[in-house]
């Protein structure tokens, strides 16, 4: 009680009470059903996990693709189980516009896993490529149309470190 009346009385002088939070990154919640709880309670920082999966694996998801897909898992996928995808996370946002309509910007990080032995030069390496730059390429027109706050990170394989093509 007696913390309570310090603040209030530290309030009243200074006229208000801090804002800023500490920093927090919702690492690998790939589950995007759990996602509205995560920005009921104020998240704003956020860590998916694309793992590249060959078409064979992704037309067990109902995805249609001969470069591939990219599936939300940390660690190598069960591909007889369905999971989450790149193409989900950017209809969740088209379907929850409002979480990310407001002053803040809504950061997510894409920790890509499972990338090519070598991206620059395979067939694979390039259809990844390509799956990232569609990603991209829609992710970008969702932002412009309708003007949400949303920014995406690379991470993981995703990276430049080493891959001349990703510069």
């Amino acid at each position: 009680m007696l913390l309570i009346l310090v603040i209030c009385s530290i309030t009243s002088v200074i006229g208000y009470l801090p804002s800023d939070t500490i920093g927090y990154q919702i690492h690998s919640f790939n589950d995007l059903d759990q996602w509205e709880s995560l920005f009921l309670k104020g998240a704003s920082m956020f860590k998916i996990d694309p793992y590249y999966a060959p078409k064979i694996y992704c037309k067990k998801q109902d995805i249609n693709d001969d470069r591939g897909c990219f599936l939300l898992n940390h660690d190598t996928p069960n591909y007889d189980v369905h999971y989450n995808t790149t193409d989900d996370v950017l209809h969740f946002i088209s379907t929850n516009e409002h979480w990310f309509k407001n002053e803040h910007t809504i950061y997510i990080a894409l920790c890509f896993k499972g990338a090519p032995f070598n991206i620059c030069t395979s067939i694979v390496g390039k259809y990844w490529l390509s799956l990232i730059d569609d990603f991209f390429e829609n992710a970008n027109k969702l932002v412009s149309k309708t003007g949400i706050n949303v920014e995406f990170i690379m991470d993981g394989s995703g990276t430049p470190n080493g891959k001349p093509c990703l510069y």
